[in-house]
């Protein structure tokens, strides 16, 4: 798996290009960006949304929400997918 952390102030369309363009299969967020997140994945069901409390730590969480979204890294898989807006140089 990998990790794409994503800027909750893309508009709507820049969200479901990112969820779209990476294949994501689960999305972790904090509990005031929930209904936005819920809005976001409404035509993708099979996407698992985590809201979590921002000061627990995120694998226990993962791990109790399904035995299958979680499995160890392989040596020859991306560790982090980043998108910008191409202002970073």
């Amino acid at each position: 798996y990998s990790v794409n952390p994503v800027n909750l102030l893309c508009t709507e369309d820049q969200m479901r290009y990112i969820i779209e363009h990476s294949e994501a299969h689960a999305f972790i967020v904090s509990q005031e960006w929930q209904a936005r997140a819920r809005a976001l994945l409404k035509d993708r069901p099979a996407m698992a949304l985590l809201v979590m409390d921002p000061h627990q730590l995120a694998m226990p969480i993962i791990e109790k929400a399904g035995k299958g979204l979680v499995r160890g890294p392989h040596p020859k898989e991306l560790a982090l997918l980043m998108y910008t807006s191409g202002t970073t140089g």
